[in-house]
């Protein structure tokens, strides 16, 4: 009893912290002891609390999202054979042994009771008649337990940061801020990428590997002089470890040096960036935003800056949280990565957020990550209620922006717009991009995206997809879905 009450506090605890993999084990010991109260003998109340707590954790499935380590993970699918071999042959030699100091029901062996009150931790066919005989009988349920604490320690396990990054988070810290010139980098810098210092230790590239695809998250961050140099040494660590290297969203104005470097480059999206100096509403660039603007202030909406690394309030992080599932559920997508923001109230800690608010109500809310020294920042999450007022999105993204000029940023990023393609001519790899836009439209929503950021008459800029050759195409798109969703396509096509 006490090491099972261990382990279900370390369930908890971990439950609390937004374990994904504690929600696994939740789900599958609640339904469990459900399945077992129903079909041994009806028991209403227990049966009644394991179904409501199923419940439970079922309806709030999305809000576990946090990972596990994955050393400990792959450490913990070694020892599994290792414990349950090594509990299974103490308990048949201690049994064997012992043998006459049993009274052994039908049936009943030393290999048989050794699976079961080691391994299964059930109660053995068999009673001891000398108190050694019980306490031996009582230590290989002990060791049973804990070989099961000690799996479920590494499963539940924190992420590492040092198992996850080769450059340390200072190297990182320090040359984001001297190089981060574009609005992916604030991204690159998050822990879900491997990060590779290069041109002595002076530039940066943070990349994740799927397959044997390398995918660079942006340029390497880097000086106008280190740029090339710094991009060749990714190519060579990327050759050395038999990588297909590929840089995602690079910039236009670093094509010439991946040109030179016998790289290709395929247009993919482009990216909205607004200067907030001269950003107003006035004249007719924006009148179709003034006017949503203008209509949906008439509902009596505010938006509001909330400082949660000051001052953080339990009764706007519940309702975060639950427009964060609502809208999420509405997507049928899941949570996505790598280029995209992933919710998490921790991560809304010391960087610019926006309610809009009905009331005391959250319809809809943002937040904005900073590069470039803290000059400029870039959208990271923009989430609204299922049924909200026509515009509301339109308001807040319009206030947000009038704050962040007043906190004097220079430059907002809206993000990209994938797969988006307004310049032209289009060469025929372009054409064909625009092609699959058109055509992927109804299954992504690209073309609603963006349509709703041409409304701010932002500044685009191309945003480019650079690999080695034609033939490498097809592994880097299944690489692409799978880093921005832990399922890859298939995944995103059963949740759609």
């Amino acid at each position: 009893m006490m090491l099972s009450g261990i382990a279900l506090l370390q369930v908890t605890r971990s439950l609390a912290r937004r374990k994904e993999l504690a929600w696994y084990v939740a789900v599958v010991a609640l339904s469990v002891s459900l399945l077992t109260h129903i079909t041994h003998a009806l028991d209403l109340h227990h049966s009644a609390v394991s179904a409501l707590l199923l419940a439970y954790l079922w309806t709030n499935r999305r809000r576990f999202y946090a990972r596990s380590d994955p050393g400990s993970l792959r450490l913990s699918l070694l020892m599994i054979p290792v414990l349950g071999f090594t509990v299974f042959i103490y308990g048949y030699v201690g049994l064997n042994h012992r043998r006459g100091q049993y009274t052994w029901q039908q049936g009943a062996t030393p290999l048989s009771e050794a699976f079961q009150a080691g391994i299964l931790i059930r109660d053995p066919d068999l009673d001891p008649n000398t108190r050694g005989a019980a306490r031996f009988l009582g230590s290989l349920q002990i060791a049973g337990w804990l070989a099961r604490l000690y799996l479920m320690i590494l499963v539940l396990r924190p992420v590492i940061l040092r198992k996850r990054q080769e450059a340390s988070y200072e190297a990182i810290k320090r040359i984001f801020g001297t190089h981060s010139r574009h609005s992916l980098s604030a991204f690159a810098v998050q822990t879900d990428k491997h990060h590779l210092l290069l041109a002595n230790n002076s530039a940066l590239v943070a990349y994740a590997v799927r397959g044997t695809v390398a995918l660079a998250a942006g340029d390497p961050l880097s000086s106008d002089d280190d740029f090339g140099p710094s991009v060749r040494e990714y190519l060579d660590y990327c050759s050395r470890n038999d990588w297909t290297p590929c840089i995602y969203e690079a910039s236009e104005e670093r094509l010439p040096i991946y040109h030179s470097l016998g790289l290709r480059s395929l247009k993919m999206a482009e990216e909205a960036v607004l200067d907030l100096p001269d950003f107003s509403l006035s004249g007719n660039k924006r009148a179709n935003l003034r006017a949503m603007v203008n209509k949906t202030a008439k509902s009596g909406m505010i938006v509001r800056f909330y400082d949660r690394g000051t001052q953080e309030d339990a009764g706007i992080d519940e309702q975060l949280e639950e427009i964060s599932q609502e809208w999420l559920t509405e997507k049928r997508i899941g949570e996505l990565g790598f280029s995209l923001g992933r919710f998490s109230l921790e991560g809304l800690n010391q960087i610019p957020v926006f309610i809009a608010l009905l009331g005391e109500r959250i319809e809809a809310f943002c937040s904005w990550l900073p590069y470039r020294a803290g000059k400029a920042v870039v959208l990271d999450l923009m989430r609204k209620r299922k049924e909200v007022v026509a515009g509301t999105m339109d308001f807040l993204l319009y206030h947000s922006i009038r704050q962040l000029k007043e906190m004097n940023y220079a430059e907002a990023s809206l993000a990209n717009a994938p797969l988006a393609n307004v310049a032209t001519p289009r060469r025929p790899l372009e054409r064909g991009v625009a092609l699959l836009f058109e055509n992927m439209n109804a299954f992504y929503g690209y073309k609603n995206l963006f349509q709703f950021k041409k409304k701010f008459a932002p500044r685009w800029e191309g945003r480019y997809l650079i690999y080695p050759k034609g033939a490498d195409l097809p592994r880097v798109a299944y690489a692409l879905a799978r880093v921005h969703s832990s399922g890859g396509i298939l995944q995103l096509i059963l949740r759609k």
